[in-house]
């Protein structure tokens, strides 16, 4: 009896393995470092460290992405054992770095709008205090949650 699923043909897995490649180092690898790069010279806008944040945990996880394709191994025979190991130990760590990247930037637009209120309200110094030490916290901590999965994962 005929399976009403057919397998994926090699040369559809290709042409996806291609795409993903694609968006990765185009999107991950040159167009955010280009907008990170961008905002971080620009003088007349302020922008928030969380934000730039989220771009670089964005290019972080395109780059270790890549590993296996920019040594030659991402097709084919099995690639060295040392490189597959780096990059699944890596590849595990990335997810939960950007998603506290993500979720840090919401708590900040967050916490901004609250704190728009106070500064109303003429406690401007108490605020701007608060604000300095919330954004710091928010800007270590994925890389904190990265090196906590690297090390789980690498055990």
């Amino acid at each position: 009896m005929p399976h009403s699923r057919s397998q994926p043909s090699l040369h559809h897995t290709e042409g996806v393995r291609k795409a993903w490649f694609i968006l990765l180092i185009i999107g991950g690898q040159i167009l955010l470092p280009i907008l990170t790069i961008t905002m971080l010279r620009s003088n007349k806008i302020r922008r928030d460290a969380t934000l730039i944040n989220v771009f670089v945990t964005w290019t972080l996880f395109s780059v270790i992405m890549c590993l296996l394709f920019y040594t030659g191994h991402q097709s084919g025979d099995e690639p060295p054992h040392g490189l597959c190991l780096a990059q699944a130990i890596l590849a595990y760590a990335t997810p939960p770095m950007v998603t506290t990247a993500l979720l840090s930037l919401v708590i900040q637009v967050l916490c901004c709008l609250r704190d728009s209120t106070t500064l109303y309200y003429n406690r401007r110094s108490i605020v701007a205090k608060r604000r300095n030490y919330r954004t710091t916290a928010l800007v270590v901590l994925p890389y904190f949650v990265f090196i906590v999965f690297l090390i789980a994962s690498a055990v």
